[in-house]
């Protein structure tokens, strides 16, 4: 993935996938998350959010070699319009 579509990507609020079971909706993220080969780093519950904060990679180079971190973020909810 492109280091600048990484960082500039935007934000956007997609619909649950079973509506009120954030325990799948967080399992169906961390896989997609993964998938793609990032990183998990913390899993919380925040109030009525569940929080993944994520480490991005880029393309083949090693974690070691990296000069750059970047972090990515999902908030899951059942509300709507919550984070406008």
């Amino acid at each position: 993935m492109d280091i600048f579509n990484q960082m500039f990507i935007r934000s956007k609020v997609s619909p649950l996938q079973r509506n009120y079971d954030i325990g799948y909706e967080v399992k169906y993220h961390t896989n997609l998350i993964t998938n793609k080969g990032f990183e998990i780093i913390s899993s919380t519950q925040n109030g009525e959010f569940k929080l993944i904060l994520y480490r991005h990679f880029y393309d083949d180079t090693p974690k070691d070699k990296e000069k750059t971190i970047i972090l990515g973020i999902r908030v899951i909810t059942n509300e709507r319009n919550t984070l406008s």
